[in-house]
């Protein structure tokens, strides 16, 4: 079988990451996002290096990983102790994969433009941390830490324009 058609591009892949975000139900979810923008890297390695992930890309793999956190938490509400205080289980090990990608972002804008944390991929962050808050105790508090984090991102832009962080309603 032939295809017959445009090549895929960025935002073709975007598309596929993006269905993925929609099963949100699906403890998955965040393996196949991650699988797909890892499709786009080689797709961009290997034939065209046009198409790369860009900031949407990692926004959604970040929306995808908040939903493996929401769907953790709320299993671990119904669960005894010993399950709770696992953090593959309650969800913190995912938070983590979320702090480190905003990292990753961050690091990557040095050299890639185009890729850059974001007020959306910032509040990703905050809402899982607000939706491990039934679970565990200093959650509000590092949500409040990401705001803080996200103010001081808007006041160095007034000097640098390079993050587009600023908090908006979601954010508080």
């Amino acid at each position: 079988m032939v295809l017959e058609g445009p090549p895929p591009d960025t935002e073709s892949f975007n598309f596929v990451i993006r269905a993925w975000t929609r099963c949100r139900r699906s403890l998955d979810v965040a393996d196949r996002a991650m699988e797909a923008l890892r499709f786009m890297e080689h797709h961009q390695d290997t034939v065209d290096a046009t198409v790369r992930p860009n900031a949407k890309s990692y926004a959604m793999l970040m929306d995808a990983i908040a939903v493996k956190v929401r769907l953790k938490i709320k299993h671990c509400l119904t669960q005894d102790e010993s399950i709770k205080n696992d953090p593959n289980e309650n969800g913190l090990n995912d938070i983590q994969l979320l702090k480190d990608t905003l990292q990753f972002i961050k690091k990557r804008s040095e050299r890639d433009p185009w890729i850059a944390p974001n007020t959306n991929t910032y509040n990703t962050l905050i809402s899982a941390w607000a939706n491990a808050a039934p679970l565990h105790q200093d959650a509000p508090f590092q949500a409040e830490r990401v705001l803080q984090n996200m103010i001081v991102l808007k006041d160095q832009q007034a000097h640098r324009s390079r993050y587009d962080a600023a908090p908006d309603a979601v954010s508080y």
